[in-house]
C-alpha cells in the first residue's frame, strides 16, 4: 500500500466519524452515500448505508440501487466489493476480502474480490471469506460462516456453512 492509500482512508475514517456516524439510524441515507461517492465509491441509485457500518476503504466498494450495509456491519474490502440491487448486509456481518498466505514463510497478503448479486441477504454477524460469490436471491444465515460460494437461490448456515435448501423462485420483476 502506498501512502496515500493510507492517508486517505485515514481521512474517510475521520470524515466518516465526524460527518456520518452521529446521524440519525433511519435517516440521511443520502448524505451518507455522497460521502462515499466523495471517497471512491460507486453508488448506483439509492441506497441505505448506516452510521455505524465499517468500511476499510471506500473506493473498493459498488454498490447498486436498493441495496443495504446496516449498523455495525465491517467491509475489510483490501479487494473489490460489490453489493447487487435490493441485496441486504444485516446487522454485524463481515465481509473479509483479504488474508494471509500461511504456507509463506513471510505471511504475504492474499486478496480476492466479493460479489453478492441482485436479492441476496447476508443475514446477521455473517462472516464472508475473500473471493465468495453470492448468487441472485442467496440467502447466508445468521452467524453462519461463508467459506464457498452461494448459488442461485441456495440458503446456507453453519460454521462451515452449507447448503440446506433451495428457495423458491421469486419474480424478480420488483
Amino acid at each position: 500500500m502506498d501512502i496515500f492509500s493510507k492517508v486517505r482512508r485515514i481521512v474517510f475514517a475521520i470524515t466518516w466519524f465526524l460527518l456520518a456516524r452521529w446521524n440519525p439510524r433511519g435517516t440521511l441515507f443520502f448524505w451518507r452515500s455522497f460521502l462515499l461517492k466523495l471517497f471512491g465509491s460507486q453508488i448506483v441509485g439509492n441506497v441505505n448505508v448506516y452510521p455505524s457500518a465499517k468500511i476499510w476503504d471506500p473506493k473498493n466498494l459498488t454498490m447498486y440501487n436498493g441495496s443495504c450495509i446496516d449498523n455495525g456491519v465491517f467491509i475489510y474490502n483490501v479487494a473489490m466489493v460489490s453489493i447487487g440491487e435490493r441485496s441486504i448486509i444485516s446487522r454485524d456481518a463481515k465481509l473479509c476480502t483479504a488474508t494471509h498466505d500461511y504456507n509463506a514463510d513471510t505471511f504475504d497478503l492474499k486478496t480476492k474480490p466479493i460479489s453478492i448479486m441482485n436479492d441476496a441477504w447476508i443475514c446477521m454477524d455473517v462472516f464472508i471469506a475473500p473471493g465468495v460469490n453470492v448468487g441472485s436471491f442467496g440467502v447466508a444465515l445468521a452467524r453462519s460462516v461463508i467459506l464457498s460460494d452461494i448459488s442461485n437461490y441456495e440458503v446456507f448456515i453453519g460454521n462451515p456453512a452449507k447448503c440446506v435448501r433451495m428457495r423458491k423462485e421469486i419474480n424478480s420483476q420488483i
